[in-house]
C-alpha cells in the first residue's frame, strides 16, 4: 500500500474515531435535562471537535507509523479529557475545573484503549 492512501486512511479513521467520541459526549450533554436554560458557544463547540479529530488522529499517527502504543494511548487519553473541557467551555456560564489526577487518569485509559484495541495485532496487519 502507498504512503498516500495509508495517510488517507489514517485521517479518515480520525474523523471516524475523533468525530465517534465527539458525537458520542455532545448526543449525551444534549439529552441531560437541566434546571435553567443550557447554551452553548459555537466556536469552543466547534474547538472541541476539532480537537478530537485531530488529536485522534495524532494517536493513530504514533500507532501506525511508529509504532508507539504507549504514547499513542497517552495522546488519545488527553485528547479527550482536553475535549471536554473545551466543549464544557462552550456551556456558558460553565468554567471546567482541570485537576493533574483528572489528566493522569485519561491518559492512562487511553493507553488501556489502545492496547486493547492493538495488542493482539501482529506486524503488517492494519
Amino acid at each position: 500500500m502507498s504512503e498516500g492512501v495509508r495517510h488517507l486512511r489514517i485521517a479518515m479513521a480520525a474523523v471516524a474515531l475523533g468525530g465517534g467520541i465527539w458525537t458520542m459526549h455532545f448526543v449525551a450533554m444534549l439529552a441531560m435535562r437541566f434546571e435553567v436554560a443550557v447554551h452553548y458557544r459555537a466556536l469552543p463547540t466547534v474547538a472541541s471537535e476539532l480537537i478530537a479529530i485531530l488529536l485522534a488522529g495524532l494517536a493513530l499517527i504514533l500507532m501506525h507509523f511508529g509504532p508507539r502504543m504507549g504514547l499513542a494511548g497517552a495522546v488519545l487519553g488527553l485528547g479527550i479529557v482536553v475535549m471536554h473541557d473545551t466543549g464544557l467551555s462552550a456551556i456558558e456560564g460553565c468554567a471546567p475545573v482541570c485537576r493533574p489526577l483528572g489528566f493522569a487518569v485519561a491518559g492512562g485509559l487511553g493507553v488501556l484503549a489502545i492496547r486493547v484495541a492493538y495488542g493482539q495485532r501482529r506486524a503488517g496487519t492494519a
